[in-house]
């Protein structure tokens, strides 16, 4: 996998924090299972880590992150966002954290603090947008 060497990653145990985001994605989905979450963290290869443990888990997700390509990253974005789609993306902090709408997701999983809060705030905010109908402007 990039950027984790000659680690084969299908054979890392689980750490204290998949294992108790894996317990958080289990009480969402027991609770309703159509809804979606972002699982945010600055180091592309912890999310790499989460997505053989998600895998191994039978959870649903997708990745973003810069080191993607544009159509990659947009292709994930859209089924992502389509109803019946993922139910987890997993997000580099830096590439979600600015011009994104993923309002397709109910909740926000941080797996590590950002260097800046207001980077934090910012990518929280892609999925808390305040959508207006056009009803309620009249």
């Amino acid at each position: 996998m990039d950027g984790l060497g000659n680690v084969d990653i299908e054979d890392v145990e689980p750490s204290t924090k998949m294992q108790r985001v894996g317990a958080i994605l289990g009480n969402i989905r027991a609770i309703d299972p159509t809804q979606k979450t972002l699982v945010f963290s600055s180091f592309v290869e912890l999310l790499e880590l989460m997505r053989v443990y998600l895998r191994k888990k039978g959870i649903k997700h997708l990745l973003y992150t810069g080191r993607m390509k544009l159509p990659e990253r947009e292709a994930n974005l859209k089924a992502f966002s389509a109803e019946g789609g993922p139910e987890v993306l997993l997000m580099s902090l830096k590439a979600g954290a600015v011009g994104l709408n993923l309002t397709a997701a109910s909740n926000v999983v941080m797996l590590d603090l950002a260097w800046s809060p207001a980077t934090e705030a910012q990518a929280i905010d892609r999925s808390h947008r305040i959508v207006r109908s056009p009803r309620a402007r009249e």
